[in-house]
């Protein structure tokens, strides 16, 4: 029933974009931004085909194409992923008629607000350096911040369309941000289940949450050696046994 839910979800969207762009004055507009955000979710979904990356779930929504997945990748793997779309892009301003669209779409997609492509390769970035935990908190406020600013300098100029994109992502934004807690606890899950054989990160000081996501953790710790397999083992082996 679930995919059914979701087939009669995606058929309804395409009816109503067709519709919407069959009768809108500006069909022209419409239909070369709709061929550019095609070629944007292509270039990701080839890449993660590339890498062999599962999709969890697809839709569409007002700033194109939201993929939802699960990867445990090297850093530079999952880059490539999501810059797929822009490196797609790229070959739709070859074309005069896209030129001006597809730069549209590459520049609101390096933006690195939640959920576009520049949030995610901003996150990875920032994760390779700092811990997890503190990774989400840098990367939903300043999101946040950035929309905020955007939305007054759109306000400003009296770009409704770029008004009501923003708005849209600050909401979800919002409650991405509301849901960090879930967010950072499916990581640890994730990571205490994988077992994955990262780099090794020597940390000096122990902090509270020294978890990576791509590096393996060693603490040196008033003459104690612990490592974030140890912390795990211990966090998730406690609720097994309850």
């Amino acid at each position: 029933m679930k995919n059914h839910h979701k087939y009669f979800k995606s058929i309804s969207i395409f009816l109503l974009s067709s519709l919407f762009i069959i009768f809108s004055p500006k069909q022209t507009i419409f239909l070369f931004m709709l061929i550019v955000l095609i070629f944007h979710e292509l270039g990701h979904l080839f890449f993660m085909s590339l890498f062999n990356v599962k999709i969890t779930s697809f839709s569409f929504s007002i700033i194109g194409g939201l993929i939802d997945v699960k990867m445990n990748l090297d850093i530079k793997y999952e880059l490539i992923i999501y810059l797929g779309g822009i490196i797609f892009n790229l070959f739709t301003l070859l074309f005069p008629h896209l030129y001006f669209y597809s730069l549209i779409i590459i520049i609101f997609n390096l933006l690195p607000i939640y959920p576009l492509d520049g949030f995610n390769i901003y996150k990875r970035i920032i994760s390779y350096f700092i811990n997890y935990h503190k990774t989400l908190y840098v990367c939903y406020l300043s999101s946040i911040i950035i929309n905020i600013i955007l939305i007054i300098f759109s306000i400003i100029y009296l770009n409704a369309i770029l008004i009501i994109n923003l708005l849209y992502t600050l909401v979800l934004t919002i409650i991405r941000f509301k849901e960090i807690h879930n967010e950072f606890y499916s990581f640890l899950l994730d990571k205490y289940l994988n077992k994955d054989k990262n780099k090794i990160k020597y940390l000096y000081q122990y902090i509270k949450y020294p978890f990576y996501k791509y590096h393996s953790a060693i603490i040196y710790d008033n003459g104690r050696i612990i490592t974030d397999r140890n912390l795990l083992d211990n966090r998730f082996a406690i609720r097994e046994n309850k």
